[in-house]
């Protein structure tokens, strides 16, 4: 009898693997196996900063593969895969030209996947991946990716399902998922927390025009008069949440100039 491996790697893991397909700029995937196609076989933009989010369920790795392309190379390590867990980001990897191997397999539980472009000589991509490894319990999660910088406020935690019970958000600010190249303006994030006692916290890190994330800090113990950032690019915060609490930080963000501000980092 003819088994399907995929049939066999689900019944090991108690999973279900349900595929789904994110198509646009700041799409989620709350699943162990699905797919990214974006711009596929059509002309992209230059200076695109486009981000999707992979959620898995109940494993510890991701095995990711560009299937196909049409990436220039004049655009070097244009997809960037950013492996988080509870504890923050724990590997970095890049697919797509010069790299000739397609496949990428992270020790993580969700993935963040940020198509940046230098130019408009390409086309898009289609990548798959599954969840693999061995199983383990995943906090419950809502990712969401926000691609308007006009401005925005964002409570934590958000009004979920979730809200009494531990969890992690993945939460991305973009400026209408574009890489600023004005040298006077840039995305301002500012983050009020009473995160005390440290149980609970925020992690951020920026992705901008060096195509790599940074660590920016790591935010606990309470800061009534606000931690301010700044990026050309991208802020990616994760909010571990560990303990009971209904307005526990506030996030706000927004595309300014810089002579009109002050930032810490």
């Amino acid at each position: 009898m003819k088994i399907n491996c995929v049939t066999l790697l689900s019944t090991f893991l108690g999973v279900s693997l349900a595929q789904e397909t994110a198509t646009e700029c700041g799409q989620t995937i709350n699943s162990n196996q699905g797919a990214i196609e974006y711009k596929w076989h059509e002309p992209y933009e230059a200076n695109e900063l486009c981000v999707f989010i992979i959620r898995t369920q109940n494993v510890t790795g991701i095995t990711i593969t560009l299937f196909d392309h049409g990436i220039s190379d004049s655009d070097p390590e244009a997809i960037t895969i950013l492996g988080f867990n509870e504890t923050g980001l724990v590997v970095s990897t890049h697919v797509g030209p010069p790299e000739w191997f397609p496949t990428r397999s992270i020790d993580a539980t969700h993935a963040v996947v940020i198509f940046k472009t230098n130019t408009s000589l390409g086309t898009g991509f289609r990548m798959t991946y599954i969840a693999d490894r061995f199983p383990s319990e995943t906090l419950l999660a809502d990712d969401r990716v926000f691609n308007n910088a006009t401005h925005n406020e964002l409570t934590l935690p958000l009004e979920t399902n979730y809200i009494r019970q531990p969890h992690t958000n993945i939460l991305v600010m973009t400026d209408e998922a574009k890489l600023i190249t004005d040298p006077d303006t840039a995305l301002k994030l500012t983050v009020w927390e009473n995160l005390y006692g440290c149980g609970d916290y925020l992690m951020i890190y920026k992705f901008d025009e060096t195509n790599e994330a940074s660590f920016v800090a790591r935010l606990c113990g309470g800061n009534s008069n606000g931690d301010v950032f700044q990026t050309k690019g991208i802020f990616i915060v994760l909010f571990y949440k560990l303990t009971t609490g209904i307005k526990m930080a506030e996030l706000n963000w927004e595309k300014v100039l810089t002579n009109e501000t002050t930032f810490h980092f």
